[in-house]
């Protein structure tokens, strides 16, 4: 695990969910059908999947690049 990654998740999501708060005050139209829920709760939820977790914090922090991160 990355305390770099762990952190660059944390500030997303705090990005992901101000975003929704902004357009939960300025475009509430827009949420309908359950586009709150995914905006707010499930957006990165597979971030923390060790597959995922594993490939995004080698890729990007760990710089290792090759196929089979990749896939």
């Amino acid at each position: 695990m990355s305390a770099q990654y762990d952190l660059y998740l944390q500030q997303h999501r705090n990005n992901v969910y101000k975003g929704f708060r902004w357009i939960q005050e300025n475009l509430p139209e827009l949420l309908v059908d359950g586009v709150a829920w995914q905006t707010e709760f499930a957006h990165d939820t597979s971030k923390n999947e060790p597959d995922e977790y594993e490939a995004y914090d080698r890729y990007f922090y760990g710089n290792n690049k090759s196929y089979q991160v990749v896939q």
